[in-house]
């Protein structure tokens, strides 16, 4: 018989992340989604279908872990429809990037350490 901590630790590991929902509300297409947690377009096209996403614990699991802390601190800091808005507007903190393009090239944890850094005044 497997342990109570074995068995936490096992079921934490399986966690999902859905990634369709988190795709949409970001307005990326499956190929877009796919580069910024850095697997195939099929991947998301399967995930999608059983209605289910990365491990949280895999690396792609990390970034969209981190791409959904995006999503909820922006929310947080600005509501929903300014944070969409934030996400396309050009920022000097990334060089005149937008935010999402940022994240598209597999620079998420910087758009996070940026609203981390807002959300304790830092910016």
């Amino acid at each position: 018989m497997a342990s109570t901590s074995a068995t936490i630790t096992r079921s934490a590991r399986m966690e999902r992340i859905k990634a369709k929902p988190l795709r949409e509300w970001f307005g990326q297409t499956q190929e877009q989604f796919a580069t910024a947690v850095g697997v195939g377009r099929r991947t998301v096209a399967r995930w999608e279908a059983a209605g289910s996403g990365p491990e949280r614990y895999t690396a792609e699991g990390k970034v969209a872990a981190d791409i959904t802390e995006i999503r909820n601190l922006a929310t947080r800091l600005m509501g929903e429809k300014t944070a969409k808005e934030w996400l396309h507007a050009p920022l000097p903190l990334l060089a005149g990037r937008t935010p999402i393009d940022t994240i598209l090239t597999d620079r998420a944890s910087t758009v996070l350490r940026i609203l981390r850094e807002d959300l304790e005044g830092g910016y």
